[in-house]
């Protein structure tokens, strides 16, 4: 007489036909490949390997993923030190006014692609990732604010108190009262170049201050007339003076140092700012501009490429991951 077998014996007798054995085994779990579930006739078979894989991460992730927000370059460094391995690379995007650095640490291994019948061996998910969005230093972006836009001298004065700290003063050698023997700076020689390219001269903070606090103007305006004797064209030019109340000519420097970040917590630079003036109704306006920003700015971003090169030894591809 046979023996028979209830529908839990059956059940584990043949669980290893369906499927492979200890299907629930977690240490054993292999994510390409069905969990199954045999049950007795009548009821469905259903391939619960997400819901294998979902509890398998109640304790403990399967991979690292994810993208950490790091908020300074330095930070970004030592995170990328703690994580990389083979394949490790770092992605360097610039826009007009925005930069950032985007590690993937499980990115593709380098190589051509080949595919076999487990797939590309050299493909990850590049999905562990840290992202660094270089701020604007709050100097710049300040300096940025107040240059092209018109201002009283009240408005100048009291920006140029707020910033004062950023403002330097011409050396001698800028001046052009320093002696023959003293050495002049590179940097020196540059803003000498730019003053004379521009065709004027750099004033100290105190007499930019005087400007701002003191300066009224009176216009008076005359009319020049010349004609060539050769041709007999005539010209007309208006010719406006501005004059201080007293009737002595003004003096009014074009240029101006300062030297601040272009990223927050980064290097400052030394930057020539150009002033103009106009008259507006009954005062004056002032317009500040900064001379030539974006050299800064393409400057403090190689140094802080050249830096994650050199300190993570990783390469650095412009552009961006995939996403």
């Amino acid at each position: 007489m046979t023996e028979q077998k209830n529908i839990a014996e059956t059940f584990f007798e043949h669980m290893g036909d369906l499927s492979y054995p200890a299907a629930l085994d977690l240490d054993r779990l292999n994510p390409a490949k069905p969990a199954l579930v045999a049950v007795p006739s009548g009821y469905r078979t259903e391939d619960i390997r997400a819901k294998v894989l979902e509890a398998a991460e109640l304790h403990k992730p399967l991979a690292r993923r994810g993208t950490a927000t790091i908020e300074s370059l330095d930070s970004l460094i030592e995170w990328t030190n703690r994580h990389k391995g083979d394949g490790s690379v770092i992605f360097a995007h610039a826009t007009d006014d925005a930069r950032s650095l985007t590690t993937v640490i499980d990115y593709h291994l380098a190589g051509a692609p080949s595919i076999n019948d487990d797939g590309d061996p050299l493909a990850r998910h590049g999905k562990h990732r840290a992202r660094y969005d270089f701020p604007l230093s709050k100097e710049w972006r300040a300096w940025s604010k107040a240059c092209g836009a018109a201002l009283t001298g009240p408005e100048l004065g009291e920006f140029l108190e707020d910033r004062a700290e950023d403002v330097l003063n011409p050396t001698p050698a800028i001046l052009g009262t320093a002696g023959s023997s003293i050495k002049i700076e590179p940097w020196e020689t540059t803003m000498i170049e730019l003053g004379a390219k521009l065709g004027g001269r750099f004033g100290s903070f105190a007499s930019l201050k005087t400007l701002a606090d003191e300066f009224k103007m009176n216009e008076s305006t005359g009319i020049v007339a010349k004609t060539n004797r050769d041709t007999g064209e005539t010209t007309v030019q208006f010719v406006n003076e501005h004059k201080a109340p007293d009737g002595s000519p003004i003096s009014v420097p074009t240029l101006f140092m300062i030297a601040i970040p272009v990223f927050e917590h980064g290097p400052a630079y030394r930057l020539a700012v150009r002033i103009r003036y106009r008259r507006a109704g009954s005062g004056v306006a002032w317009i500040l501009s900064l001379y030539n920003p974006q050299a800064a700015m393409d400057d403090a971003w190689t140094e802080a490429l050249h830096k994650t090169r050199e300190k993570t030894g990783l390469p650095v591809f412009d552009g961006k991951p995939e996403t």
